[in-house]
């Protein structure tokens, strides 16, 4: 597993892309912003994506995708309701958070035209509780009755700084159709998409937060373990990465990848 460390260098990825590619001409010519689609969380608004998307958006042509709030679908359905807003005319970055990492693991599988960056954060390839998958799943009914504290939320979930959010996280998730909810939380529970991961081989980003209490670092590694390409960078940061500094993340941390990316000698399409 490589961890990228300290993003004070004029190529922080020199260790992956060569510094003479490191201005690439489509960057130096093109006056058409590369376009990235985003992947929400649980909620499936991208209503919590929002500063992190404006940061995005000095850099990228950014788009937030949402799901549907009153359907039911597991990762294998949402990928599909997904397809057509996926481009076919032209490269784009794809970004996931939590939840929706598998879906986005899927989907670059799966699609005629996939993306030429994967982007994910504070999510997994596997069920991240595998002891405890079948007593959860069990468990799902009680997403009627259970009110979960709003302190709980912010020591699992937030950061000091990012602990005012913890009401709205609750709030969106009371408005999620409760079959909907299940299903979403049943698709995390069932999930393994490691042969998925395995098959792709464009350059990923995995962005995860030291302070994460949700999702362990064992995550990451199942992933690294069937896919070389993945770059681990460790930021410091709750489970909620974006939200958490997000005009850090960007010009640090996701850009500077980027650029790198498109700096190497390949052909894209802005």
């Amino acid at each position: 597993m490589e961890i990228a460390q300290g993003f004070d260098e004029r190529n922080p990825f020199s260790l992956f892309f060569p510094q003479s590619f490191y201005y690439h001409r489509h960057m130096a010519h093109s006056d058409r912003k590369p376009l990235c689609l985003l992947l929400p969380g649980t909620d499936g608004t991208g209503y919590f994506s929002m500063h992190f998307a404006a940061a995005l958006s000095l850099h990228l042509e950014t788009r937030i995708l949402s799901y549907p709030a009153n359907e039911a679908m597991d990762y294998a359905k949402l990928c599909e309701y997904l397809l057509p807003d996926i481009p076919t005319d032209r490269n784009y970055i794809l970004i996931a958070e939590s939840f929706s990492g598998p879906l986005a693991i899927l989907m670059a599988g799966m699609v005629s035209h996939p993306p030429d960056i994967l982007i994910l954060t504070a999510t997994f390839a596997v069920t991240p509780w595998p002891r405890m998958a079948l007593l959860l799943k069990r468990c799902l009914f009680l997403t009627d009755s259970v009110k979960v504290p709003a302190w709980v939320v912010a020591i699992t979930l937030l950061s000091q700084k990012t602990k005012f959010m913890a009401k709205d996280i609750l709030a969106s998730l009371q408005a999620i159709d409760r079959d909907v909810l299940r299903t979403r939380l049943g698709a995390v529970l069932d999930c393994d998409v490691r042969p998925q991961l395995a098959a792709l081989d464009m350059p990923i980003m995995y962005i995860r937060g030291r302070r994460d209490r949700l999702i362990p670092k064992r995550c990451v590694d199942d992933m690294t373990a069937v896919n070389r390409h993945i770059t681990v960078v460790e930021v410091d940061a709750p489970h909620f990465v974006l939200q958490d500094d997000p005009t850090y993340l960007v010009s640090d941390v996701i850009w500077p990848f980027i650029h790198a990316t498109f700096s190497h000698p390949r052909s894209f399409r802005l």
